[in-house]
């Protein structure tokens, strides 16, 4: 019996489409930096879509894994490094090197050193047949490329919405990119997405995409609300941990 082609070719679609956007985000990043940062977000949300298509399609492949995190280097990494880097983190030249590229480098290191720790962690699963435990994981260890790179990318949204020039300043963006590139790659718990199960939290987590992308399309500040509900997200995560270190179970 043949398989049916279309349903494998769904994920991969959008999985495309999101390094379409990627490279197009780069293609715009030295001259429309806002765009650049739409773009950007497209891109995250590819990624968390071709997954869930996926599972939906029942056309989970070990080929189809390598694909995502093949594409999160160029949407996820390299990116949202090249944006902020052409829009904030330049000028410390070295001769004709920019010594503030290598902050940029840092955070694409580390965006590749998630995506091989979740790999890894992903091959394991499919070998000891554990598809049902990892589905039912509620936590992510650090957080995912995704949110990494819209944590960077809204930051510049936010920046031409609300005119804050602190957040365009070297002093600020340093550390900050540093910051996220270390979270990407640390042992953190943070929420998992799959948390979402009842028909509530899945409307509320496609509705909450919906309804940045429709804010964005009428003009509104949709990367200064995507920035406010992200670093929330990983104030909670922070948060949680130090109470575990704090008052250990």
């Amino acid at each position: 019996m043949k398989r049916p082609w279309m349903r494998y070719l769904l994920p991969q679609a959008v999985t495309f489409t999101g390094i379409f956007f990627g490279l197009l985000s780069i293609t715009w990043a030295p001259r429309h930096p806002y765009a650049s940062g739409v773009a950007i977000l497209v891109a995250s949300a590819c990624d968390l879509m071709d997954g869930r298509v996926a599972r939906w399609t029942k056309s989970e492949s070990a080929f189809g894994l390598q694909m995502d995190s093949l594409a999160d280097i160029i949407n996820c990494g390299v990116a949202p490094a090249f944006l902020v880097h052409c829009w904030s983190l330049h000028g410390r030249m070295l001769g004709r090197f920019d010594l503030y590229l290598l902050v940029a480098f840092f955070f694409v290191a580390c965006a590749a050193g998630r995506l091989a720790r979740f790999n890894v962690d992903a091959e394991k699963n499919l070998l000891q047949d554990s598809v049902s435990q990892n589905e039912n994981s509620t936590e992510f260890s650090g957080i995912p490329t995704p949110v990494g790179a819209m944590l960077l990318c809204s930051v510049v949204m936010a920046h031409h919405e609300t005119g804050l020039s602190f957040l365009k300043n070297v002093e600020f963006m340093g550390p900050y990119v540093f910051l996220i590139a270390l979270l990407m790659i640390s042992k953190i718990p943070f929420r998992s997405f799959k948390q979402l199960r009842t028909r509530f939290g899945q409307f509320l987590f496609f509705g909450s995409i919906i309804g940045g992308f429709t804010t964005l399309a009428l003009g509104g500040p949709g990367g200064s609300v995507l920035l406010c509900l992200l670093l929330t997200y990983v104030l909670d995560g922070l948060v949680k941990k130090m109470l575990s270190i704090i008052h250990p179970s």
